[in-house]
This record gives C-alpha cells, sequence and structure tokens, in this order.
C-alpha cells in the first residue's frame, strides 16, 4: 500500500510510510502512518527512531543516514521507535564494504537477521533495500 501511494501523497506534501508490520503474524494488520512533511529526517526526529541499545540517539541516527543519503539516495519507507527502512535508489560499488558499514552501526540486522554480512550484502542487493533494527 505504501508502495502504490506514496508518490501522489509526497506531491502534496505528506510522507506515507510503515510505521508497524505485523508479517501476517495472526493476521494482525500493519500500521501506516502520515505525516505532513516530505523530508526524511523530519519523520525520523517525530517518530523518535534511534539504536539507544547501541548508544545510537536520534540525533546520531540523522546524522548516519544522512551520510548514506549522500551516497546512495535514500528514500524513507517505513520508521518506528527501534527500526527504520529505506529504498536504496544509486546501488554501491560494492555491496559487501556496504553491508560491513551497516553491521558497524546496526549488528542486530546480521546477528538476529540475515546471519552473515556476506548474506545482507546479497540481500540489500536483491531488495534494494536498507533496514536498520536494534533489538
Amino acid at each position: 500500500m505504501v508502495f502504490n501511494l506514496k508518490d501522489g501523497f509526497k506531491k502534496k506534501g505528506y510522507t506515507i510510510f510503515l510505521l508497524e508490520s505485523n508479517f501476517n503474524i495472526g493476521n494482525k494488520p500493519d500500521r501506516v502512518g502520515v505525516l505532513k512533511t516530505t523530508d526524511k529526517y523530519s519523520v525520523l526526529q517525530q517518530i523518535g527512531t534511534d539504536g539507544i541499545n547501541y548508544n545510537i540517539t536520534n540525533d546520531s541516527l540523522i546524522t548516519i543516514i544522512k551520510r548514506f543519503d549522500k551516497q546512495y539516495s535514500l528514500e524513507l519507507i517505513g520508521a518506528s521507535g527501534d527500526w527504520c527502512e529505506f529504498l536504496i535508489h544509486k546501488e554501491p560499488k560494492n555491496w559487501l564494504t556496504f553491508a560491513k558499514e551497516i553491521y558497524k552501526v546496526c549488528p542486530d540486522v546480521v546477528d538476529q537477521g540475515t546471519e552473515t554480512v556476506e548474506a545482507l550484502a546479497g540481500e540489500m542487493k536483491k531488495t534494494k533495500r536498507l533496514y536498520f533494527w536494534w533489538d
């Protein structure tokens, strides 16, 4: 739903994004957020996304995202208290190097997710998505 609506919302000055994904568990629906801004950093600030159990405050996360955004042209598609997700519009020259950078910021995405940095690189290359999640 977010993918079908995001461009229309952006033209009107809004950002629509996934706020809660329930992964079809127990037929519980996902939740979508809408904010009157087209600034992804403002969305992250208003939601208060952080990786605080890794000493990543909201401000430091926004600084990290800005750095990656300059390199890879990121589009926010989801965010909540301890996670955020982006479409990658400019592919890295080396996906493994990129995955290693992500692992430094967000070990949980590998340690509790893909299990290896190489698998993370492959997943990002396949999906063109960047996902941060701090458990």
